[in-house]
């Protein structure tokens, strides 16, 4: 039985098309979503908790003010989806694609978005500290003025990033090409200034 607006808990879903189906206000509980379509769904002002989507399509879906919390998104489908005053707190979005997408107007409280494709998304702006990207694609994503205090960048792809006025201090730079890096207005730690220096070709001394 597909999903109807209200409160489900508990459920197993698989195999089940919910493109196009208003879910608006929908209250979703430690339930398990497995090769669902949402496309073009609304989930406008939906309160999804300890939850997990599995190779799900959220393609054209309307996201709204929608609440993700302690949720799992796994190598699930976004394009031209609203994002507008979403939340994602403490989620884990492993292997989804989110190419393009404006992310400019949701906030995203910690969590691990590791291997997640996010080729030129709007990131702007938004609190970032301690989101772990590790792996990601943020091939030029933009991230001006983004604060990346303590996130974990190490092995991203970044090549065109745009890094205007962000904060990287305390911000896991390992294994990345740091070689053109895009720095101005950008802040960092000493650490993470002798690291680009190094990776330069100079040599830093203490004396």
């Amino acid at each position: 039985m597909a999903p109807e607006t209200g409160e489900r808990v508990d459920e197993q879903h698989a195999d089940e098309d919910l493109s196009e189906r208003d879910l608006s206000g929908l209250v979703v509980v430690r339930c398990t979503f497995t090769r669902c379509s949402f496309r073009a769904a609304r989930l406008v002002e939906a309160s999804v908790r300890g939850c997990t989507f599995v190779e799900c399509d959220f393609r054209g879906a309307n996201l709204s003010s929608c609440r993700f919390e302690s949720t799992a998104l796994l190598h699930c489908q976004f394009g031209f989806t609203s994002f507008m005053g979403s939340r994602f707190a403490g989620c884990k979005l492993t292997g989804s694609t989110l190419l393009r997408e404006d992310l400019s107007m949701a906030s995203i409280d910690e969590g691990d978005w590791s291997l997640v494709n996010l080729r030129e998304c709007n990131l702007e702006r938004l609190d970032l500290r301690k989101v772990r990207f590790s792996e990601s694609d943020l091939t030029r994503a933009r991230l001006e003025r983004a604060d990346l205090r303590q996130a974990d960048l190490s092995g991203a792809s970044i090549d065109g990033i745009r890094l205007r006025g962000a904060d990287l201090r305390g911000a896991n730079l390992e294994r990345l090409n740091l070689v053109g890096l895009p720095l101005k207005d950008v802040r960092l730690d000493l650490q993470q200034a002798a690291l680009i220096v190094t990776a330069l070709g100079a040599r830093v001394e203490n004396d």
